[in-house]
């Protein structure tokens, strides 16, 4: 998950659902939409995908993939993987709406058009194809569990079955990619992060994740933009991060039980982690440490993984019930657009407010507003006396380091009554 916007200011110090955050409005928080969407009782996701619309895809338990546009509207049957299909990875072709789902119960990977049409590419000696990525050309790679095989295919469709080996210890669960076009994996058997050239020349252990007792078993993988790895580990229940120069450090050691199943980081390293263990979700400050759950579901209900979009979207379920789960750490307005009428000569206030991790922030072009009227950066409250009649039309952004929110806003200001005439 990649994503960053540059904000300049707001200093002061929030805590947001029990994590200290540095910076912002001191009511800023993540936007949960719980439930967002619900898929039919049949679909049990597995795995998830988005596309550059922040349109979230589910593959899913019955064979079918789903779709769920980013305002919520549910496409139940985008596509069907066919008979006998069992799902168990997915990934999206870069900056396209092309998605790929790695299916084990046919040992092939499915390529799924703009629209749900479904192209079937077979991986000779392929046994739990369930991990793949993509790089920026569009060509998908798919690792596979069990031969420790990592395969690729081409924007154009070429097979390549054995583009590069890992060790026999590995057993991949996670694969990205980076800007350069190098590949990594997350290798659960041997608690290393392995890393594959352009060309598929392998460094079996670029980095280890392994703790100094036991094992760490590296199940999900992130990166951002400068090519720092995050690793989600089942069994020590920790987030490894990884520099673009294999050096590993523990960043976060998450609670008792918590089984992490998934993870996605932002470009200012917020990082998500799904857990199947307490069936939650912890947001983990750049900073790293404990974190904080954002969200939950029923207890003994599962939390299958997540998936993060280009502009601070996380996205999970309950594969249980079906319901989609939406995390929205860009800033977003939570107040509506005032659309009060003002009177010169009387004071007029009005706070907009935004959800989304901090700092954020409020701007709008002073020229534009009402005459008497300022806003106020920090705290969004738009105040003042209003001297000269009209109608202003106006926008007003929420920023944050992932993204913005915009409003256009339209006040009516009518002339004041004037002071009766003493002759």
């Amino acid at each position: 998950m990649k994503l960053s916007r540059t904000l300049a200011s707001l200093l002061a110090c929030a805590v947001v659902a029990g994590v200290t955050l540095a910076g912002g409005s001191a009511f800023a928080a993540p936007k949960i939409t719980q439930p967002f969407a619900t898929l039919p009782p049949s679909s049990h996701p597995v795995a998830f995908s988005t596309d550059e619309g922040e349109a979230l895809y589910t593959a899913n338990s019955d064979g079918t993939v789903s779709r769920v546009t980013a305002a919520g509207v549910v496409t139940a049957a985008y596509a069907s993987l066919g008979a006998g299909a069992q799902p168990c990875g997915m990934t999206t072709a870069t900056d396209t709406n092309i998605v790929w789902v790695g299916d084990r119960g046919a040992n092939e990977v499915a390529k799924v058009a703009y629209g749900g049409g479904v192209t079937k590419f077979a991986l000779p000696g392929s046994v739990a194809p369930c991990a793949l990525a993509s790089n920026k050309a569009g060509d998908i790679f798919v690792a596979d569990e069990l031969t420790n095989v990592v395969s690729k295919i081409s924007a154009a469709g070429v097979v390549t079955p054995a583009f590069a080996t890992l060790a026999s210890t590995a057993h991949p669960r996670a694969l990205v990619v980076d800007k350069a076009g190098n590949v990594f994996s997350a290798n659960s058997g041997d608690d290393t992060i392995s890393k594959i050239s352009p060309t598929g020349a392998v460094t079996a252990a670029f980095a280890s994740v392994a703790p100094i007792s036991g094992s760490a078993t590296p199940v999900a993988l992130a990166i951002d933009s400068a090519g720092t790895l995050f690793t989600a580990n089942f069994t020590s229940r920790t987030v490894s991060k990884v520099t673009a120069a294999g050096v590993a450090s523990v960043f976060s050691v998450l609670p008792e039980f918590t089984a992490p199943n998934g993870i996605t980081a932002t470009d200012g390293d917020w990082v998500t982690v799904s857990n199947g263990g307490t069936s939650t979700l912890t947001l983990i400050p750049p900073t790293g440490g404990r974190g904080s759950t954002v969200a939950s579901v029923p207890t003994g209900d599962v939390v299958a993984g997540l998936v993060g979009t280009q502009r601070g979207i996380v996205y999970s379920a309950d594969s249980t019930t079906n319901e989609i789960i939406r995390v929205g750490l860009r800033a977003e307005f939570s107040s509506a657009i005032p659309t009060d009428t003002l009177v010169t000569g009387r004071a007029y206030s009005f706070t907009f407010t935004a959800t989304g991790i901090d700092p954020i922030g409020f701007s709008a072009d002073a020229s534009t507003l009402p005459p008497g009227l300022t806003l106020d950066p920090m705290t969004g409250i738009l105040t003042g006396t209003p001297v000269k009649p009209g109608t202003y039309s106006f926008a007003v952004n929420a920023q944050n380091p992932l993204g913005f929110d915009g409003q256009r806003v339209t006040l009516t200001v009518l002339p004041g009554l004037r002071p009766p005439t003493h002759f």
